[in-house]
């Protein structure tokens, strides 16, 4: 029971706590913790008083309607929806269970004086083989299962609705793109892809596709190609500083190193991967028409 008590002490003076800094951090900063509101981006319905805890009292009552939705956005809109259920969930199940349960518990439990005061109010207190008691807890089970699922599946329908109106208002072409994960293999074009798509939403109603491609290769060559560029860069400047062409040696497997212009070597090495990256670039482009291949 101390230890009970000295938690729950802890934890009422914590949130004391945290709700007086908050309140007196948003009266001396209100560019950080008022900012919509000096924007007059908050509806009145939903304005604070300009107190302390003013905020608090507007919390509880404030509606998530589609004024609020607009000024604050979809997604600030559904973690008040969030808290407002679960508060709901929280109020209907721990109410059942504080009515009900807990003096079923205290008076019938049948736990005999060894039970500790606390334990008393929970299953504790309840004796194996109790007559009936085991009974209103499954009853109890299947109350928190229903109104649990129910709450959920309300929210969900409503943020359905809510999700909906807000993909139609969004500018093309984030309103109107989709991503396609998990295609099977025979489906890796996107020809194929525009036609099953085609089939079933309407031959109208896909404009472009496209589809993640294997480049490793051409990843490889890009980055040979920039590294390339810097240490020719690197040479320019060297001559620019030391007024003399900088060499380096050149090393290739089975051969004598060369010493060789290190500019007119770079420049050469930039001028042919720029060639291989043209060449892989189109060989995707071909490769992609067909079905598999560098198609992801």
């Amino acid at each position: 029971e101390h230890a009970f008590f000295s938690g729950l002490m802890s934890n009422v003076v914590t949130i004391a706590g945290i709700f007086g800094a908050f309140g007196l951090l948003r009266m001396h900063y209100p560019l950080v913790y008022s900012f919509n509101i000096l924007e007059k981006n908050i509806p009145e319905s939903a304005l604070p008083e300009e107190t302390y805890l003013g905020w608090m009292k507007v919390g509880f009552k404030v509606q998530t309607d589609e004024e609020l939705a607009k000024a604050l956005g979809l997604d600030s809109v559904m973690m008040l929806e969030f808290i407002q259920l679960a508060f709901a969930i929280c109020i209907r199940i721990g109410g059942v269970g504080v009515c009900i349960l807990c003096p079923l518990h205290f008076f019938f439990g049948e736990g005999g004086p060894e039970v500790p005061s606390l334990s008393k109010i929970g299953m504790g207190n309840v004796v194996i083989r109790h007559p009936w008691l085991y009974y209103i807890q499954a009853l109890f089970v299947a109350y928190v299962c229903y109104t649990v699922k129910t709450l959920i599946y309300d929210a969900q329908e409503k943020f359905l609705v809510r999700r909906f109106k807000w993909l139609k208002t969004l500018p093309h072409p984030r309103s109107r793109t989709v991503l396609v994960e998990g295609i099977p293999d025979e489906f890796t074009c996107e020809d194929k892809i525009r036609e099953f798509f085609g089939l079933a939403l309407g031959s109208d109603v896909v404009e472009e596709v496209h589809t993640v491609k294997k480049t490793r290769a051409l990843i490889g060559l890009v980055q040979y190609r920039d590294t390339a560029l810097d240490q020719k860069s690197q040479a320019e400047f060297q001559l620019e500083k030391n007024e003399k062409r900088p060499e380096h040696y050149v090393v290739n497997v089975g051969q004598v190193p060369q010493k060789v212009d290190s500019i007119e070597f770079y420049t050469e090495e930039v001028r042919k991967t720029e060639e291989a990256i043209a060449a892989e670039y189109h060989r995707i482009l071909e490769e992609s028409q067909k079905v598999g291949g560098v198609n992801c």
